[in-house]
């Protein structure tokens, strides 16, 4: 037996033991000294002379090779994701977006299509890349995915869209090497968030608002989820600014391991961060996906706590060991959280609101002050809440958020009054909300004197996108494509607790 044989059957069999796993730590622990685990690789630097590139691209080809009805082709995987090819063929559109277990349904996605390219790649140690956008020197789509710009020999390559090609799946400044914002690229805000879970309509939590059943798409979005996921997502645009094409473009799954990873080094921070094993959907319910055999497999978050232990991969560069987790032994049913219904201080009084290229919204200051000041102010978070988002074609651009940014004050992700990202990826199916917590700028307005007249608190959206290749520059205004509208803005008072 081939070398190359005998670690793919040692591979593919420590995976399989994972899945039978009751999930004790002492069974856990022994399987982890089984086997070293697959490495998922910083894409960063990689060249077509690197093994992964080779693989990644090999297995893709035979993936568009297969039949269009073979859950492993390259289509029918995307279309799992999101698509609206007609007839719906079994599991498409089943990806989880807008709730708590946004991060595992994706975990479990990546997980099958590796071992689907590793297993037609031939290379039995691949495991998949991540592209880290945090690092300002990766902050453009990565080389072998732009350069041959020949989609018959580079399977990492998608075509512009443009008048003369409509169905290319990227745009132009993104294969010209333009490079995604600094603010684009922050995790700090959802980091900041100690509570895994929210209740059903909340997104002040780390990874999204509960559910009972499974959602394809809902709002508002946790807070890793909206940034830098959907906004990473939106700005590049084509294909990527889609649930429904999302998954076509290579760079997708790249994306979604930088997000897996993000989620591994939040609960490495510590300070109460756990992922949600005592309630009974997130940790027990059932999720499909095909394996590199074709067969539809399933798994539930009690078998992907552990990506190391578990599914047997580490990503280059992480703190190790990795947090281990286990679900209790038995779970009893939880009631799902009710919706929550904030507190709503102030809200616009003029209406429906379109985001140009910067718009403030001007908010009355003075029922703001009153309730921080007020005794339940200890328990209850202020937030800016932004609801029915629309928009008439994929705006291309993400919003950075302010508040109580003072006149004449340039915008500045990195100070005091920036509050996060307002992002579009995974809206355009219905009207989104997003909520960003600003504990700091109600302080201020607490402490500032009551004016007579003109006591405001000012929201700021200033408009971010693509940038130019070349030397890092001071972000630029960018210029949405096409109307964005907000139905509402206004102030709210909301439990960040309220399911963690």
């Amino acid at each position: 037996m081939s070398s190359s044989r005998r670690t793919f059957l040692k591979t593919t069999g420590r995976a399989a033991g994972a899945l039978a796993l009751a999930d004790p730590l002492a069974e856990i622990i022994k399987l982890a000294a089984q086997a070293p685990p697959i490495t998922r690789p910083n894409i960063k630097g990689a060249t077509w002379n690197t093994q992964f590139v080779k693989s990644y691209n090999a297995g893709i080809k035979a993936m568009k090779a297969l039949p269009a009805t073979d859950g492993r082709n390259w289509i029918y995987q995307g279309n799992m994701h999101g698509t609206t090819d007609s007839p719906l063929k079994p599991l498409w559109n089943t990806c989880e977006h807008g709730s708590f277990v946004f991060l595992s349904w994706h975990r479990m996605y990546l997980w099958y299509f590796e071992r689907i390219i590793r297993k037609l790649s031939g290379d039995a140690t691949f495991g998949l890349p991540f592209w880290d956008y945090t690092d300002p020197t990766q902050r453009a789509l990565p080389d072998v995915f732009r350069n041959p710009a020949n989609a018959a020999t580079n399977n990492l390559f998608v075509a512009t869209k443009t008048a003369a090609n409509p169905s290319g799946g990227r745009t132009s400044a993104v294969n010209g090497g333009g490079t995604l914002p600094a603010s684009a690229t922050q995790f700090s805000v959802a980091f900041g968030f100690t509570n895994f879970a929210s209740a059903a309509g909340s997104g002040l939590s780390f990874g999204g608002q509960t559910v009972a059943v499974p959602t394809h798409g809902s709002s508002p979005h946790g807070q890793l989820e909206s940034q830098p996921h959907d906004v990473v997502h939106g700005t590049l645009g084509g294909w990527m600014g889609l649930v429904t094409m999302a998954a076509r473009d290579p760079i997708f799954w790249l994306h979604h391991c930088n997000i897996d990873r993000l989620w591994n080094a939040w609960l490495k921070q510590g300070g109460g961060r756990k992922d949600p094993v005592t309630n009974n959907f997130w940790a027990n319910h059932k999720f499909t996906f095909f394996d590199e055999n074709g067969a539809q497999k399933t798994l539930t978050g009690c078998q992907i706590l552990n990506a190391q232990n578990q599914l047997g991969y580490v990503y280059q560069g992480e703190a190790l060991p990795q947090v281990v987790q286990s679900c209790p032994p038995q779970i009893i049913a939880t009631p799902v959280a009710t919706v929550s219904k904030f507190q709503e201080l102030v809200t616009n009084p003029g209406g429906p609101v379109e985001l140009g290229a910067g718009t403030t919204v001007r908010l009355d200051a003075k029922p703001v002050r009153a309730a921080v000041k007020s005794p339940t102010a200890n328990i209850q978070t202020p937030a800016v809440h932004v609801e029915g988002i629309t928009f008439d074609t994929p705006p291309e651009v993400y919003y950075e958020v302010y508040v109580g940014l003072p006149k004449g004050t340039a915008p500045d992700p990195n100070g005091p009054y920036y509050v996060g990202n307002l992002g579009f990826f995974g809206q355009d199916v219905h009207e989104g909300a997003q909520t960003f917590k600003a504990p700091r700028q109600a302080k201020e307005v607490s402490n500032r004197a009551p004016a007579a007249t003109g006591d405001t608190l000012d929201v700021t959206f200033v408009p971010r996108g693509i940038q130019p290749p070349g030397p890092a520059v001071a972000a630029a205004v960018a210029q949405p494509k096409g109307r964005v509208r907000i139905r509402k803005v206004s102030v709210v008072l909301g439990n960040t607790n309220e399911a963690g």
